[in-house]
């Protein structure tokens, strides 16, 4: 986390700065109790804060490992990370549907060529070794190895 200052609200009553509830300028930090519910906290503030007179004040409590994710108001960066993540699997899908059709269309060829080597006497582990030799310097070919 980067803080811009970090202070106490009694140094601040101390300099004359203003700490009612309608201050919005503060990000408050609680430490709740080992077991404590946040949920049941924001209810119970939720109702402590209709007998108050404040139009404008809103107040929640958040985890703070939310905070990274969810951002203070809830609408941090998790948006943008769903909306990629969405779209990495769909390029992931549609690159999956293109090696099949491409596998599937040089499958006819590569089976000529596997018939025209068993005619001319290649045994199975040479058909094995050439298929293995193949897909190594194919991916050593397009991983810059």
């Amino acid at each position: 986390m980067q803080f811009d200052f970090i202070g106490s609200i009694e140094r601040a009553v101390e300099l004359g700065s203003r700490t009612h509830w309608e201050g919005w300028f503060y990000t408050t930090y609680v430490l709740l109790q080992p077991g404590s519910d946040y949920r049941a906290v924001n209810q119970k503030l939720e109702e402590w804060i209709k007998t108050k007179d404040s139009e404008a004040a809103l107040y929640h409590l958040q985890p703070l490992a939310d905070v990274h994710f969810y951002g203070l108001s809830g609408d941090g960066p998790i948006r943008t990370l769903s909306f990629f993540s969405i779209l990495a699997i769909l390029v992931l899908v549609i690159a999956c549907i293109n090696y099949m059709n491409l596998s599937t269309a040089r499958a006819g060829s590569r089976a000529q060529e596997i018939g025209l080597r068993k005619v001319v006497g290649a045994g199975k582990l040479n058909i094995i070794r050439q298929f293995l030799s193949e897909s190594v310097l194919f991916a050593i070919r397009f991983n810059g190895l």
